[in-house]
């Protein structure tokens, strides 16, 4: 802009103009102005207009700045930028989309922005521009790009509608190259898939181990029960019960690292079935007595009044919880008390939020190891693991399985005073509905009692210490216990005589338990009873192992090694099922 010493021809202009009119008398006497005056005004005003053009020139240069820093940051964004025409010719790029596609500036701009895009992904890019085109709805979409030199590459679009100076259509696009996000998630997908092999494979790997250790265990526990049913010194019965003590305490050790093992893949859920509380309370206090009185310990419980009973919930799940908190408060309490509470929290028309708390006056737990004893293979202390034994498994799993319920569980202790440990768990209330009675012919009904005949079952087993064991324990207690060696036995047996129950090997050579079983079930086959009771035996003692055996068509599941006091239980389950459905 000329500067204001440059421009004296329009004051020059504007006084003669002024002094010509004066002279032609353009304005009335009264109202003319000295030639002095209307030039003072005309250089005021001369001077507001140079101000005013001043301004507009720093405010000029202001917006030249500005759009040279908008354009420097517009071209070294990290994301790409592209204008593109409603017929998909490129406009306009900057420098960051030139550099991701590798081409030059003055070379991209007129080219069609879809001979960018991979091939295979095409598609992708059109379905987004049509939304785009008929909704005006943002749209967010991945692909992958070429870049020049046929590099590919994965690239987020964010994509608008807008218009240029004439009013029609273009579309703005963002591109952001996430090929390094893609690698990260690909990566991570892959390691989660080697994670989930590997937990299948140690899954597997336990469950054959499981197999592998329970089978000769079970010739151990059950040699040993026969052992006690002989005429033994006091001490021989002492040395007798040690070492089936041991051989328990160790298949507890495998059922821990089993069920940890389970919980870390995954492979537990939760399996809700009709149970009542107290008589489940009941049976884990009488279950547990024995120990607690043998340290001297008084072991209680108490279930307020208003708590429903019968319910509907995972019951194996809640006994193995409430079987492990009360065995744990007897062994860590040297005297004193036990004691198992179930209150209730909430309640709804369907269902209860329940509170079992078990407390006893053990040796408690220190302040600062309170948080961690929940972690697996914890205890309070190094002392505790060689005074008491034991992984410090057990309330991690107890952890894991109240979670499991939905609930939450914690401890409240003082050192040298005592712990409560506690959980909720939210139950159904049991719903009334019809039982499907077991169709079995009258000459099959069987009542214990003292002088019934023997209770007759089957064993098949492949296994030659079982065949011995089983028959010889339970002949004690009022079973006739007859052998198949194999499958092809055991339907000859089931074919020509009456049984109450099958024990059911799922693992022999000739034809498999589930195979049996199929047989069994079938209407077509010889046997004289198509329904009759099947509990599998097996060293397989993964719940997708017991899942296997019942959709086999097989009632129940019993792992080995076979525990006498399980077996018994199981057998009156099912014999008192049959009794009282006839």
């Amino acid at each position: 802009m000329p500067k204001t010493k440059a421009q004296p021809e329009p004051d020059r202009n504007l006084r003669t103009q002024a002094e010509d009119a004066v002279k032609r008398g353009a304005f009335p006497a009264q109202e003319a102005l000295p030639a002095e005056q209307v030039l003072h005004e005309l250089r005021v005003h001369q001077i507001e207009l140079e101000t005013q053009n001043e301004e507009l020139r720093k405010t000029q240069e202001a917006l030249e700045a500005e759009r040279s820093r908008y354009f420097d940051l517009y071209d070294m964004a990290p994301t790409g930028y592209f204008s593109i025409s409603e017929t998909g010719i490129i406009l306009e790029a900057n420098l960051t989309a030139c550099t991701m596609l590798g081409v030059a500036r003055n070379t991209l701009i007129q080219q069609p922005f879809s001979q960018f895009i991979f091939p295979e992904d095409q598609e992708i890019h059109y379905k987004h521009h049509n939304k785009l085109r008929k909704t005006g709805e943002t749209q967010t979409y991945e692909l992958r790009m070429v870049k020049m030199g046929r590099t590919i590459f994965w690239a987020q679009l964010v994509t608008i509608l807008a218009q240029d100076t004439a009013g029609s259509p273009i579309y703005r696009i963002a591109v952001s190259d996430i090929t390094y996000r893609k690698q990260a998630e690909e990566d991570l997908r892959q390691a989660k898939t080697a994670a989930e092999a590997a937990n299948i494979a140690k899954s597997r790997f336990l469950a054959s181990m499981s197999h592998e250790i329970r089978t000769p265990m079970n010739g151990v526990i059950g040699m040993i029960e026969l052992l006690q049913h002989t005429v033994l010194t006091e001490e021989q019965r002492e040395y007798a019960e040690s070492a089936k003590l041991s051989g328990i305490a160790l298949v507890k050790l495998l059922n821990d690292i089993l069920d940890l093992s389970k919980i870390e893949a995954h492979k537990i859920e939760p399996d809700p079935i009709d149970f009542d509380l107290k008589p489940t309370i009941s049976e884990i206090i009488n279950f547990l007595a024995l120990k607690a009185h043998e340290k001297g310990i008084r072991l209680t419980y108490s279930i307020d009044t208003g708590v429903p009973t019968a319910l509907n919930g995972d019951a194996v799940r809640l006994r193995q919880v409430l079987t492990n908190l009360v065995c744990n408060a007897i062994k860590f309490t040297a005297m004193g008390y036990v004691t198992l509470l179930v209150k209730i929290d909430t309640e709804s028309e369907h269902s209860a939020m329940l509170r079992f708390l078990v407390q006893d006056s053990g040796i408690g737990i220190a302040a600062d190891k309170l948080k961690y004893i929940f972690e697996p293979f914890t205890q309070a202390d190094n002392t505790t693991t060689r005074t008491y034994g034991g992984t410090g498994l057990g309330l991690t799993i107890c952890k894991e399985l109240v979670e499991l319920m939905g609930g939450t569980i914690g401890v409240n202790s003082v050192e040298g005073q005592g712990s409560t440990f506690w959980f909720t768990v939210t139950m159904e209330k049991q719903h009334v509905r019809d039982l499907h009675l077991r169709q079995m012919p009258l000459n099959f009904l069987y009542k214990r009692g003292k002088d019934s005949a023997e209770i007759r079952i089957l064993l098949t087993d492949d296994d030659p210490t079982a065949q011995k064991i089983v028959p010889k324990l339970l002949k004690n207690y009022g079973y006739h216990v007859d052998v198949a060696r194999n499958g092809t036995e055991a339907l000859h047996a089931l074919q020509h005589n009456d049984y109450a129950v099958v024990l059911m090997d799922c693992m022999m050579p000739d034809m498999s338990g589930y195979e049996v079983t199929a047989v069994i079930r079938d209407p077509a086959s010889a046997v004289r009873w198509h329904d009759i009771p099947i509990i599998a035996l097996t060293g397989n003692a993964m719940k997708q192992d017991r899942d296997i055996c019942i959709e086999a068509g097989m009632d129940d599941h019993l792992p080995k090694p076979l525990i006498l006091e399980d077996l018994l239980a199981k057998l009156d389950d099912w014999l008192k099922t049959i009794n009282n459905e006839y």
